[in-house]
């Protein structure tokens, strides 16, 4: 089963942006994982080069109240770069950044199955990967006797 959600994410969601790395900015020293504050004379704040850098299956368990459900928290670490700009468009600096959206929601997963699966979409990766343009392999499979139902 497949499931394939949206989500529209605003930075009241998604929370402040922080340092992907250690910066100076208008004599201000910004450390990597600090909140990035604008500088007092940015007009404007834009956000280009955006990419999800990991998503993370941080818990799945059985959900309490239906059988065979599973409650799943996800966490995307997104990062991007931050441009500051003055009224008349001039840059004043950029910076890397990064911020973490928590995703929680509820799968059917089974209940109860003997199904195996394989994959080699990871290749000794912990928690996720890139893909190339190669195909990634994903097995499914399930032993099931049958009977023969021939007169003997």
């Amino acid at each position: 089963m497949q499931s394939l959600q949206q989500d529209c994410l605003t930075p009241d969601i998604i929370g402040p942006a922080r340092a992907a790395e250690s910066k100076t900015i208008c004599g201000e020293r910004i450390n990597e994982g600090d909140v990035i504050d604008p500088p007092s004379n940015a007009a404007t704040v834009t956000i280009d080069r955006l990419k999800i850098k990991k998503a993370i299956i941080a818990d799945k368990e059985p959900n309490p109240f239906k059988n065979g459900f599973w409650d799943i928290t996800i966490k995307y670490v997104f990062v991007y770069r931050l441009t500051f700009r003055e009224a008349d468009g001039e840059i004043i600096d950029c910076i890397r950044a990064n911020s973490i959206f928590t995703k929680k929601v509820t799968l059917f997963g089974s209940i109860g199955t003997d199904i195996v699966l394989s994959t080699d979409l990871f290749k000794g990766e912990r928690d996720s990967c890139t893909l190339d343009s190669d195909p990634f392999i994903l097995v499914e499979a399930k032993a099931l006797f049958i009977k023969s139902l021939q007169n003997e």
